[in-house]
C-alpha cells in the first residue's frame, strides 16, 4: 500500500481540496476518494507519497 495525495474539485468551486488516502494504485485512490467525498467533482492529481 502506499499513501497518495489526491487533490481534487468540487464542480461549483475554484478551491482545491486534499485528501490523503492508501491504495495500492493511483486509480484506486483516486476511486476512493470519489466514493467518500461525496459530489466530488475534477481531480487535479495524484500525488504518491512516502510511507512513514
Amino acid at each position: 500500500m502506499k499513501r497518495y495525495m489526491v487533490k481534487f474539485h468540487y464542480p461549483n468551486s475554484t478551491t482545491v481540496h486534499t485528501a490523503y488516502e492508501s491504495a495500492s494504485s493511483r486509480s484506486e485512490a483516486a476511486n476512493k476518494v470519489k466514493a467518500r467525498e461525496v459530489g466530488c467533482g475534477r481531480i487535479v492529481k495524484i500525488i504518491a507519497t512516502i510511507e512513514r
